[in-house]
């Protein structure tokens, strides 16, 4: 009797500790998969900062920023117009005034004149002083 309850219990024990194994081995890879799970859920600390971050999306206005586009596009525009005018400008003014090279020429040239125009006063001087001195000679 003993035997035939082995016999008939043995492969049944075998069969449930094999099951048994099963659902431990199930369980500690389910422990391991709720563990990484679990790790990859954000604590509340990280979800207050994405919500912060978030926040300001909530606040977003299409129409502001469609508002705020059209003024800087008007803005664009006329600096645009602006940088058109002023660059005319200069262009007149370069047009009207004189390059440096000329001007530093025209300066060499006043200077020469100038130069010689000294010269020329101080000849005159000495002229003067020669004729007074000739005249105050004959009128003696």
């Amino acid at each position: 009797l003993c035997n035939r309850v082995q016999k008939a219990m043995l492969p049944q024990m075998t069969l449930i500790d094999d099951r048994l194994e099963r659902a431990a081995a199930d369980i500690r890879e389910l422990r391991k998969q709720q563990e990484r799970h679990h790790n990859e859920k954000a604590d509340k600390a990280d979800f207050e900062l994405v919500a912060l971050r978030l926040a300001d999306f909530d606040k977003f206005d299409p129409g502001q920023l469609e508002e705020r586009l059209t003024s800087l596009d008007a803005s664009d525009r006329a600096l645009g117009e602006k940088l058109e005018q002023v660059g005319a400008d200069q262009r007149r003014a370069e047009t009207d005034g004189v390059h440096k090279s000329d001007f530093s020429k025209a300066r060499g040239d006043h200077n020469l004149l100038k130069a010689e125009h000294q010269k020329l006063h101080h000849s005159i001087d000495d002229m003067r002083s020669q004729v007074f001195g000739a005249n105050s000679q004959l009128s003696q």
